[in-house]
């Protein structure tokens, strides 16, 4: 089985006991497999069921016993047949014996996998573990346990026994139920198990995992308490947002019978000039740039590269500090949790002394982290001890990344005591308030909590996975309303609620709330309806919850947009609109023609987009287009063009007669007043620098050293990727596609190492690198093909940085630690029956000359730990002795290329 394949069997029980929540476990199964359908297509799954009056399993034909038990699905890949056979689960008539089914489930698993250990094999049970089991004709119950777990745990397998408790099965035999839940958990305590009880079909939702994801290490290496003082740890992402899969294109011309047809659709993207449209820009000519005031500063990638801050590899400790400075909500992203490294025992001992005395101290620890070597950002956050219960869990550390400066947002809101005393609540409003928080505790006192997060899952994208597999059946399906079980997530408890009525009626007749709506209308057609007695109703100081408003009279300097619609709003008189239209324009003149270097350019802008949208509501569109001509005439004549030029990507254009009635420019004339504004400016200074400056990035010199080597003679010139060489005219030329190496003999011109390897191999035989055997020699090609298709493009700087930038910052190493190990166990696979000292026998051959730096790569970039492989690892301290094989610059890898 394949290493990231996992073989899963359900055994779920359909007892008499059970019939109440037999319809939840069919949607859980369900949703299990419709995820698996997604992010596990070649996952397999077996259904096991027991209970039921029949009898049908392979233990009891070979060995006897193991009645009521049925396989109703042998292992197989999941497909959406099996999402159909769980809304048939059989309803049993016999009171279920749950050892029985795990060995009928341990038994399907160890015939299908054998002993192999590589893939995951892991039995999901379902029951309420309310029936006795059945006495073992040898030994205790407890010996019958014991003997299943040291099989389970010789095998490799894991186990998650759902326990289904209160309200969804009701209460039991007390004595029985205490002891399954005994020999339940003495599985957590002998092999790699969990026992999880649940309450809700909510919980039971949330308690199958459907998703199992391997854990990769985003850091290998030392808690550096100080110079002389290291602690080996390994750090793991302990949570992380789950995100919808990604949505890709696909074609619908494969013909619907082929259910091979990939359907993939190939998107390429063509850049085209403002200046003229029909013409593409090469790739040589585009640069990124950041926008700086109205201009845009052009920087290029090795620009990019060389500013950027490049720490060394590292974590540290800066400090101790109480618990409490450090308030709940300064956590940033995800949480992270260090260990001690497996097998260390000094590294376990230290962690958990250093945890310990931090829990009984009550402080946390402020650490810097650098993941990874050459990582553009440094992460400080604050380190916190988690004690383990168990003893064979060792005690750990949960990680938060903490903000800096920037990243505080502060707001400033008055204190409620700074309001009159008629606004503060009385005892009785206070009381109601009180009683309303307790009623809606999500963790009341003798109860299991709410809504626990291990148990919760997503509605969002539990929703999304059941409408899936209902297009997947039914394209023209509607999306089915929101399913009862997800809605006690989102919605509070109709039974509390009525229960509370009480509670709820105090709260509300304590405050009494009025309505106070807001007035959108003219102030001049306002005053041609105003009713007798409305600012009487208006200004009603019973309403405890209105505030009365403050009387703007001018514009001033701090909030300038908020008092020019507080103006607007006034009611009192039809004066105001027009004194607020024109104390803002002498705002904006002020702004402008004041403003040093463009500082204020940006604060006139704010004004103007708030003028324009007080002239549309109260239908003032002449004052506004008239103004705007003027203040763009003013703006030329006093050459205050950098202004002129920050309204044209804010679309700030006359009102026109689609927006108010009252204009008389049409939609055209709106849209053309800034195209027409804007060719009156001189680009050609700005278009001529701009031209210099990526002549002086595109026209890198190469460096020529000369090497002998072998016999042959060739001139060498190294094209340094992080200056972005690989982007000169010059080399574009050799290989347009931008990629090293480049090989040119005479007239012949050769790219990709595997292409220039099989050249240099036919033109040259005198210093082979294929062998004659047929069969050593189509593994070398194999090997050097894996390589260079399916291991280095999927870790190359290019690829990762472009996945750090649009899923996180730690998924690119995440992203290339995977395939990698994807790449190598297949590798492992393919030479361990051909590898002694090198890869493929005795003497170097091609499938080396991939391999070396292949291997050296990944263990100093990527922290990937060679003991998984100990074939290439063998392999790779033979490299070492061989003084061929020396290392390339770092700076002229192909691996930087793309």
């Amino acid at each position: 089985m394949a290493r990231n394949k996992e073989g899963l069997v359900l055994l779920l029980d359909v007892g008499p006991t059970m019939y109440s929540v037999l319809p939840e476990i069919k949607k859980v199964c369900s949703m299990l497999i419709q995820k698996k359908l997604i992010y596990g297509k070649f996952d397999e799954v077996g259904v096991v069921v027991f209970g039921t009056q029949e009898t049908d399993n392979e233990l009891t034909k070979e060995v006897g016993g193991y009645e009521h038990v049925v396989v109703l699905r042998n292992i197989k890949v999941v497909d959406g047949d099996l999402v159909d056979a769980f809304q048939e689960l059989p309803r049993g008539n016999f009171d279920g014996d749950y050892l029985d089914a795990i060995v009928v489930g341990m038994d399907m698993l160890i015939k299908k996998y054998q002993a192999t250990n590589k893939g995951k094999k892991r039995l999901c049970l379902i029951t309420n573990a309310l029936c006795p089991i059945k006495d073992s004709c040898e030994g205790t119950k407890e010996d019958q346990v014991n003997t299943i777990a040291a099989q389970m745990s010789a095998h490799g397998m894991k186990m998650e026994s759902v326990i289904v408790r209160g309200r969804l099965c009701g209460g039991g035999d007390q004595r029985i139920m205490a002891e399954n839940d005994r020999l339940l958990n003495l599985f957590s305590e002998k092999t790699s198990a969990r026992a999880v009880y649940v309450e809700s079909p909510t919980a039971l939702l949330g308690a199958v995992k459907t998703r199992n994801i391997s854990p990769v290490t985003i850091f290998r290496g030392d808690l550096e308490l100080g110079s002389k003082m290291k602690i080996k740890v390994w750090v793991y992402k302990k949570t992380s947002e789950e995100k919808f899969p990604t949505l890709k294109k696909y074609s619908d011309k494969a013909p619907p019978s082929d259910r091979f047809a990939t359907h993939e659709v190939k998107v390429d993207y063509e850049y085209k000039s403002v200046e003229d449209p029909n013409k593409v820009v090469p790739p040589e000519q585009r640069i990124k740039g950041y926008r700086y005031g109205p201009q845009v500063v052009p920087i290029s990638s090795a620009e990019w590269d060389a500013v950027k801050f490049k720490p060394e590899k590292s974590v540290k400790l800066l400090g101790f500090t109480d618990a409490s400075n450090i308030m709940r909500h300064y956590y940033m992203k995800d949480v992270n949790v260090f260990i001690p490294e497996p097998g260390n025992a000094r590294a376990a001992l230290a962690v958990s002394a250093l945890a310990r005395a931090m829990k009984e101290m009550n402080k946390v620890a402020i650490l810097r982290c650098v993941w990874r070597q050459g990582q553009g950002s440094v992460v400080v956050g604050v380190l916190t001890p988690n004690i383990s219960e168990k003893d064979s869990t060792p005690d750990s550390f949960y990680f938060n990344v903490l903000p800096f400066a920037e990243d505080v947002r502060e707001f400033q809101f008055p204190s409620f005591s700074s309001f009159p005393a008629s606004w503060q609540p009385n005892e009785q409003q206070q009381e109601a308030a009180d009683n309303l928080v307790k009623m809606l505790d999500l963790a009341p006192s003798a109860k299991q909590e709410a809504l626990l997060p291990d148990f919760t899952p997503n509605p969002v994208l539990e929703r999304f996975y059941r409408h899936l597999e209902l297009k997947s059946k039914h394209p023209d399906a509607a999306v089915p309303p929101l399913d009862e079980t997800l809605k006690t997530i989102t919605e509070a408890d109709p039974d509390l609620l009525s229960e509370k009525k009480d509670v709820i009626d105090a709260f509300y007749n304590s405050f009494e709330l009025k309505e106070n709506p807001r007035l959108k209308k003219s102030s001049k057609r306002l005053l041609e309806k105003k009713r007798s007695g409305s600012d009487e109703d208006c200004q009603d100081t019973t309403n405890a919850l209105a505030v009365k408003p403050v009387k703007v009279e001018k514009i001033g300097d701090s909030s300038p947009v908020q008092d020019f619609e507080a103006m607007m709003s006034r009611r009192d008189s039809p004066d105001w609109v027009s004194k607020a239209i024109q104390d803002m324009k002498n705002k904006i003149y002020s702004l402008v023609e004041n403003s040093y270097d463009g500082g204020n350019h940006g604060k006139a802008l704010e004004c103007l987009l708030a003028l324009r949208k007080g002239c549309i509501l109260e239908q003032e569109p002449k004052q506004f287009n008239d103004f705007l001509h003027h203040l763009f005439n003013v703006s030329q004549e006093k050459k205050l063009r950098n202004f002129c030029e920050s309204l044209i990507p804010r679309g700030l254009t006359l009102i026109s007669k689609s927006e108010a009635i009252d204009s008389e420019v049409t939609d055209d004339e709106a849209r053309n007043f800034l195209v027409k504004k804007e060719l009156k400016f001189d680009y050609t200074e700005f278009l001529l620098k701009l031209s210099e400056i990526r002549h002086i990035l595109f026209m890198l010199p190469f460096p020529a050293p000369t090497r002998t080597d072998y016999g042959l003679d060739y001139e060498y010139k190294a094209v340094t990727l992080a200056k972005g060489e690989q982007f000169s005219k010059e080399f574009e030329q050799l290989n347009p596609l931008r990629y090293v190496p480049v090989l040119v003999d005479g007239d012949v011109v050769v790219s990709d190492s595997l292409a220039i390897l099989l050249y240099l191999e036919e033109k040259y035989p005198q210093r082979a690198l294929l062998p004659d055997d047929p069969r050593r020699k189509a593994l070398n090609l194999q090997v050097a093909s894996i390589v260079c298709s399916s291991i280095q493009p999927l870790h190359m700087l290019g690829l990762m940085k472009r996945i750090e930038e649009k899923v996180g910052p730690e998924e690119g190493l995440l992203w290339a630690q995977s395939s990698i190990e994807k790449g190598f166990f297949a590798l492992e696979q393919l030479v361990k029956d051909f590898a002694t000292r090198f890869a493929t026998g005795e003497a170097l051959y091609m499938a080396d000359v991939f391999l070396a730096p292949q291997i050296a790569t990944v263990v100093m970039r990527f922290n990937i730990d060679m003991s998984n492989f100990p074939i290439l690892s063998r392999v790779y301290e033979s490299y070492k002795t061989v003084p061929e094989f020396r290392a390339s610059s770092p700076e002229a890898q192909p691996d930087a290329g793309s």
